[in-house]
């Protein structure tokens, strides 16, 4: 249970982290026309982490953290069809089934 914990909060950290980065990034990429078409090489190629972290939430019944967790691998990655399973799976969990429903 410590070592799961110890792992869920190093996974956070590299979550937000991400986020973060990713926003700052994107954001930057929107205000300078000359980095159209180049990828961002400061964050990992997809949304592992945050599916990993989604994981040991929802092993512990956190359904919304994971839920949260999920929402911001997908503003990243919104083609990772990893990310849009599990997001679809934590909603129905959570009786959201139409929400679920355009995840999939």
């Amino acid at each position: 249970a410590v070592a799961s914990r110890a792992t869920a909060e190093r996974l956070a950290s590299i979550c937000d982290d991400l986020h973060k980065k990713g926003r700052r990034k994107r954001t930057q990429q929107q205000g300078d026309e000359t980095t159209k078409g180049k990828r961002n090489r400061d964050v990992s190629e997809d949304g592992r982490v945050f599916n990993a972290l989604a994981s040991l939430e929802i092993k512990q019944h956190r359904f919304r953290a994971a839920r949260d967790v999920l929402r911001k691998g997908m503003e990243l990655y919104p083609f990772d069809h990893n990310l849009l399973t599990a997001a679809g799976k934590v909603e129905e969990r959570l009786g959201k089934y139409t929400a679920a429903k355009s995840l999939y």
